[in-house]
């Protein structure tokens, strides 16, 4: 079995919280890696828990763990929570082929971020199989190891980021279809990069092979406005910013932010502040 780890404190993986500041918003207490090699399986049993966290990402294979009075089979792209002194139990079968990150944390904040990032309320979520996730768990285990200057705060940040990552996995399951999320992003970067020029949203759609109207569906479900809302927001944002900071005059900056018609700008402009362009640059 190929388990390698790194802790917080060298005396004992079963941490001192004595050795612990509780101020510590979130603190990482070790890491590590479980893979099954040549061992036909491993159990972890904990009746009692552990009075920290612990997050289990399944990266590759599946996992046997004990939820809610309840053993299931987890696949990978899954993580599993254990919170304190919650009863641990878990197996790892070498024909399910496992490689299983963990990680143990506390902290003053720990349950308002984990109930903040979505995980808090269940115990197992999928997040998606990234590779990112298992390049941020081996860096932490190497700054656990290494103990280098301030790699406490550094294995922390990396936490941190990790959650951040996770919550993004949790959140695009709840697009009917996940798959589009591709072409949800692809499109938030070509309105970024085409502010200036005409966008057709149908044209959009249709080359992605989704209609308009699913496409619109999608978009909404994950930003909470409609796409071409998006994407008014954003020309006026930049115009906001060329009012304040260019020479521009109002004409120059309505082409810029793709209005070929500079009254039908000064009227959208004055919809959405409340002042007509003029104004709120003199103001």
């Amino acid at each position: 079995m190929l388990d390698k780890a790194g802790y917080l404190s060298d005396k004992s993986p079963e941490y001192d919280k004595s050795d612990l500041s509780m101020s510590e918003n979130i603190i990482v207490i070790g890491c590590g890696l479980s893979k099954l090699i040549k061992r036909k399986d491993f159990w972890v049993s904990r009746p009692k828990g552990r009075s920290d966290y612990q997050i289990l990402y399944i990266a590759n294979g599946a996992g046997y763990f004990n939820v809610e009075n309840e053993e299931k089979k987890i696949a990978n792209g899954n993580i599993v929570l254990y919170r304190p002194h919650e009863p641990q139990k878990y197996k790892l079968v070498l024909e399910d082929a496992p490689e299983v990150y963990w990680i143990h944390f506390q902290g003053s904040k720990t349950h308002a971020l984990l109930d903040k990032f979505g995980i808090l309320n269940n115990s197992v979520h999928y997040v998606g199989i990234h590779g990112d996730f298992s390049i941020i768990f081996e860096k932490i285990i190497v700054e656990l190891q290494l103990k280098k200057m301030y790699f406490s705060e550094y294995s922390n940040s990396k936490f941190i980021e990790l959650l951040t990552l996770f919550a993004r996995g949790i959140s695009e399951q709840k697009v009917e279809n996940p798959r589009y999320y591709d072409q949800i992003f692809n499109a938030v970067e070509l309105f970024h990069q085409n502010l200036d020029k005409e966008i057709s949203i149908k044209d959009y759609a249709h080359m992605c092979g989704m209609s308009p109207g699913w496409f619109s569906k999608c978009f909404r479900m994950r930003f909470s406005v409609s796409p071409q809302e998006y994407i008014t927001n954003l020309r006026l944002k930049k115009a906001k910013e060329l009012l304040d900071s260019s020479s521009y005059n109002v004409t120059e900056i309505a082409m810029l932010c793709g209005y070929n018609n500079p009254f039908y700008f000064s009227r959208i402009f004055k919809e959405h502040t409340g002042l007509s362009p003029s104004k709120y640059r003199n103001k």
